[in-house]
């Protein structure tokens, strides 16, 4: 059996999860409840989860903080959240596992079994450390660490390190400082909402550049660009003028 525990404030969210579990994830025991962050770090402690499902927002925080006041995070997460918004980015960029809320029992079997599939992943620590830098005060809301699924690992890589996105059918070919490439199998239009517009913008249908590694732009009836790393881009007709205001606030 896996010994798991449910956070959630919301009273009728935690119930229902607990049932679905009973119902369709019969090896999952859920062993408490916590509602709060401080109740959530005694249930943690004392009964030593290897699974722990957590809401983002808690009445007294965010449950990431939970992570920097545990001891030993010894257990694996799948957070669940009602919310579109900064803290999902987050999840995704880090390559961490999430439910969105309403839960959906497909969803959940799946989660729970890749939990079991992947339980002693060693890029997990790596994905939780991704997670708090990009949710620490000091990032402001920014993304600055991003995870890489390939096919034999999970590359993180600084924001900032990124020259160009380069799509590839379903598929998108990563160009990082240093003359690294990296290939993952997420369409090029997945990274384009999760990367900051102020940084980063699609030029092309198959380009995404990151604007600070614009080495200079060429001028002509179809505009192109050079990037740090050598390659020149041709620009969209449509995006010239985009690209050209952006160019200026970059």
């Amino acid at each position: 059996m896996i010994n798991a525990v449910i956070i959630e404030d919301e009273e009728r969210s935690s119930r229902v999860l607990k049932k679905m579990l009973a119902d369709y994830c019969p090896d999952v025991a859920v062993s408490g409840i916590a509602a709060t962050l401080k109740d959530a770090k005694l249930l943690i402690e004392a009964v030593k989860p290897e699974l722990v499902f957590s809401d983002i927002k808690l009445p007294d925080g965010n449950s990431f903080e939970m992570l920097q006041d545990v001891d030993h995070v010894d257990f694996k997460i799948i957070f669940t959240t009602a919310y579109n918004d900064f803290a999902l980015k987050a999840l995704k960029c880090s390559a961490l596992d999430y439910l969105l809320k309403p839960v959906n029992i497909d969803e959940l079997i799946v989660a729970v079994d890749k939990y079991k599939a992947q339980s002693a992943s060693k890029f997990y620590p790596m994905s939780l450390k991704a997670f708090q830098e990009n949710t620490t005060r000091e990032t402001k809301d920014r993304i600055t660490t991003l995870g890489l699924a390939t096919l034999n690992e999970i590359q993180f890589v600084s924001v900032d390190d990124i020259i160009r996105l380069e799509a590839a059918s379903n598929y998108t070919h990563f160009y990082i400082e240093g003359n690294h490439k990296v290939t993952v199998s997420h369409t090029i239009k997945y990274y384009e909402g999760l990367l900051d517009g102020s940084q980063f913008m699609r030029v092309h249908q198959s380009h995404i550049i990151n604007l600070r590694k614009v080495k200079k732009y060429i001028k002509g009836k179809v505009g192109s660009i050079m990037m740090t790393d050598g390659c020149t881009l041709d620009v969209s007709p449509k995006k010239k003028d985009d690209f050209l205001r952006a160019l200026s606030c970059a």
